[in-house]
Formats: C-alpha cells, structure tokens, sequence
C-alpha cells in the first residue's frame, strides 16, 4: 500500500493505493530424461512448476494420446516407467489461460 500526501497552502489532501505486482509462472522443461537407474534425471522434472499452483500438465503419446493429466505437477512427476522408449509431447496450461488454450508445450524424449 502507498501513501500520497499534498498540500497547497491550507488545503491538504490525503490517499493511499493498493499496488498489487502479478508475477507469471516461468518454467523450464527438458527436452529427456532417462530411467537407467543412476538416479540422475530418473522423471521428467519441470523446474519452477512448483510456483504454479493452478498449473495443469497433460503428456500425449506419438499419436496423440492422453496418457498422463494431472495438477500439482510438482508432486507428481511423470516418470514414464510404463511407457516404451520414445518421443512424447507434454502441455502446460496455467490458470484463466487454460479456457483459452494457452499454456507452454514442447517435445520429451524418454529414453532407457
């Protein structure tokens, strides 16, 4: 909130704002990730997606095939261990963009 006062001569003036600063959500998702079994990038890990709390991800087979939805991504991560080796396409829709079809999308390569 910020204050503002101004004064001219005997005339003074008082009033206040509320000033609100909407940060949007940044991600970043990699293009692979391998379950071989070191520990090392073992699910597709989506970093910053934990500060979007209405964030919904969906992960769709070569043919286009729903395989994996769920909010809270963060918590949930997909692993793949179900799915063969393969190209797969993920999108990431966020709040109100989400009735327009907005959101983030790239490609992921599961590899094992």
């Amino acid at each position: 909130r910020a204050f503002l006062e101004a004064s001219n001569g005997n005339c003074k003036s008082k009033d206040s704002v509320d000033i609100v600063i909407k940060v949007g959500c940044h991600i970043q998702a990699p293009n692979a990730f391998t379950l071989n079994g070191d520990g090392i990038n073992e699910t597709f890990r989506i970093k910053g997606i934990e500060n979007c709390p209405d964030a919904v991800v969906t992960i769709f087979n070569r043919w286009g095939h729903n395989i994996y939805k769920t909010h809270n991504y963060h918590l949930h991560e997909w692993d793949g261990k179900n799915y063969p080796e393969g190209t797969y396409y993920y999108v990431v829709k966020f709040g109100k963009k989400q009735e327009r079809g907005e959101g983030h999308s790239g490609v992921i390569h599961l590899i094992k």
